[in-house]
């Protein structure tokens, strides 16, 4: 569960520090972002009482990488004309990730016995904390990378 928490963390606060950097309109981007997080929020509680906790847990996981990782094809074969394309998937994945770290809070107890609940819950948000410290420097991985290229090639 710690890795999922940094994961998921990681996932939730890069999207939501970056939502500026996608292209298009920083205040349209906004919007949509936070549209897509309620969504993502009221879906957790419906699918979770309807489905289960793991069925939504790993759904949405599933939803946020795919979301994601799409827009890794777009922003590099799609161009500037399609912005909106990269804009939406990356919307797709904040519902996802969204909707993981609403549940997340919920299924991790569940989990474990009683009297190891607030240990295991404990560590696992230590995790969750390491990866949104981590999530700014991985958005900016590649302008780094870039940077680097460009001074010594």
């Amino acid at each position: 569960m710690s890795s999922n928490r940094f994961s998921t963390g990681m996932a939730y606060y890069g999207l939501t520090y970056n939502t500026g950097t996608i292209g298009g309109n920083i205040y349209i981007n906004f919007f949509f972002s936070v549209l897509v997080e309620c969504i993502g929020y009221s879906s957790c509680l419906i699918l979770s009482s309807k489905l289960g906790r793991k069925i939504t847990h790993c759904g949405s996981l599933i939803l946020a990488g795919i979301g994601c990782l799409l827009t890794i094809f777009t922003v590099l074969f799609a161009g500037e004309d399609y912005i909106w394309i990269t804009v939406g998937l990356s919307m797709i994945g904040k519902c996802g990730v969204s909707a993981t770290y609403g549940n997340i809070y919920i299924f991790t107890p569940e989990l474990f016995p009683t009297y190891l609940r607030s240990s295991i819950l404990g560590a696992s948000n230590v995790a969750a904390k390491i990866g949104i410290l981590v999530s700014p420097y991985i958005a900016n991985i590649v302008s780094i990378y870039i940077s680097l290229c460009e001074k010594y090639l």
